[in-house]
């Protein structure tokens, strides 16, 4: 009975707020919303938007990431983003090249660019798989052990449009700001660029 009424709760905010209700839809996103709704009380919440959704998605899968890691969770978002700031700069920095090249699948020469232009090294580099937004593509009928050597993808093209959105509220706020504005000014009519600004906006309202 309890499991029933909290399903109607989440079915009923989830109704209320039809930005998330569609996204709902997508089974890898409901998933992660169900795991957020059972370790998160938004009985008060009335409405949430699709920026702060996929913010509080990246928080829990940092906050699980960093559990499995033996870390202490006992912090604050901010100090969560602050010990997984090598992690999220390469998946923010990988997500919006792959959108500037008009790709999902993320070609190996691409990560390792990424993972030289962040300085993320790649030993550690399948301990960041576990964030579990990045996954790589076993193209051969001979599994090749080694992740950096592989193509990639994101779990949803939405996750690597919030991952860019991120990429770019920081170079906004960093000194790549001007290079950010052009980008911005050149791409702002681009449907393919339409939720990477919805998620940059709200970002940026935050």
């Amino acid at each position: 009975q309890h499991s029933t009424s909290a399903d109607e709760r989440l079915l009923n905010f989830l109704r209320l707020n039809p930005s998330i209700w569609g996204v709902a839809h997508i089974p890898i996103n409901l998933e992660l919303i169900c795991s957020l709704w059972s370790d998160n009380d938004w009985s008060e919440t009335k409405t949430l938007t699709m920026t702060a959704l996929y913010d509080n998605i990246v928080e829990w899968l940092c906050r699980r990431y960093l559990s499995k890691q033996n870390s202490d969770i006992q912090m604050t978002k901010e100090d969560v983003y602050a010990d997984c700031h090598k992690e999220l700069a390469f998946l923010e920095t990988l997500a919006f090249k792959g959108m500037e090249n008009n790709t999902v699948i993320l070609r190996k020469d691409l990560l390792q660019k990424t993972l030289k232009e962040t300085e993320y090294s790649s030993k550690h580099y399948t301990r960041l798989l576990n964030i579990g937004v990045l996954k790589s593509i076993n193209a051969q009928s001979i599994g090749n052990r080694i992740e950096v050597e592989k193509d990639h993808y994101f779990i949803h093209l939405s996750f690597q449009e919030h991952f860019a959105a991120r990429y770019l509220v920081k170079t906004l706020n960093g000194p790549g700001r001007q290079a950010a504005i052009e980008f911005i000014n050149s791409h702002k009519y681009n449907q393919r660029f339409q939720l990477v600004f919805i998620f940059t906006s709200g970002l940026l309202a935050q």
